[in-house]
């Protein structure tokens, strides 16, 4: 009888045990689910600052420099020299990068063409991993439009 008393506690303990490492797993993945969407989330928006970095840049600093375009190509590789960011590109509606942080690839057709088309038709930022790994984040470049529900100049009596 002491061998049939035995068979219970030690069931009990590995249904327990059992029970613990299927919750262990189940909140693992969520978390880890959770905290892939969080790095995205960063990474689209540290991207958007960078970008819309640029476009102010643009807007206050090179207006006098429009038609200087190797200002504006040696500003992108200087970010992307001084950063963690891989490249900075600007391509026109046809694929051909007008500017990129890297000079030689300048005037060469962008290679994924195919996501932009989408960025183009809904005018809201994009990103997507490329092929060889890297985050890439990508919006509309409009350097003359001022960000929505703001409209320069400064507000209230000084």
């Amino acid at each position: 009888m002491r061998r049939k008393s035995l068979y219970i506690p030690i069931i009990t303990i590995l249904a327990t045990i059992l029970t613990l490492l299927v919750l262990l797993g189940v909140s693992t993945l969520r978390n880890l689910d959770r905290d892939q969407v969080r790095m995205e989330e960063a990474l689209v928006r540290d991207g958007l600052i960078v970008l819309r970095g640029l476009e102010a840049s643009f807007r206050s600093g090179m207006r006098g420099m429009i038609g200087r375009e190797d200002n504006f190509q040696w500003l992108m590789s200087q970010i992307s020299d001084l950063t963690d960011i891989r490249f900075v590109v600007l391509v026109d509606a046809k694929g051909t990068i007008i500017a990129h942080s890297d000079d030689a690839l300048v005037g060469s057709r962008y290679p994924q063409m195919d996501n932009l088309r989408s960025l183009i038709a809904r005018d809201e930022p994009q990103h997507w991993f490329a092929a060889d790994g890297s985050f890439v984040v990508a919006k509309r470049f409009q350097p003359l439009r001022t960000p929505r529900g703001r409209m320069g100049g400064m507000r209230g009596p000084m």
